[in-house]
């Protein structure tokens, strides 16, 4: 959105939200690219780490599933959607994104 800095332009997981902006500015890029193109929705990335894959239940590793996990990315000062506060420490929880794959 045009009210705050964007941080990233692409990652694993976005968070969009409100109706397809017109298009009389490309002020979006395709992903990988510095090609500008028509923003689809306002969206923010939530992610761009490596993923950490581990078993979800290690008493039955072979159907138990998988969990991926995606550390957060800090969010950038103006950005409206924050995260709680921890009371111990005063800064905002870590964001994360969290796949599980089950059988």
């Amino acid at each position: 959105p045009e009210q705050w800095s964007v941080n990233f332009n692409h990652g694993v997981a976005i968070q969009s939200w409100g109706p397809k902006p017109s298009c009389d500015k490309k002020r979006c890029f395709a992903a990988g690219s510095a090609q500008p193109v028509c923003c689809t929705r306002d969206c923010q990335v939530l992610g761009t780490s490596e993923p950490v894959y581990s078993v979800s239940d290690p008493s039955n590793p072979a159907t138990g599933g998988v969990t991926i996990r995606h550390r957060g990315v800090a969010p950038s000062p103006s950005d409206p959607f924050w995260c709680p506060f921890n009371p111990a420490t005063g800064a905002q929880y870590e964001r994360s994104i969290t796949y599980d794959m089950r059988c």
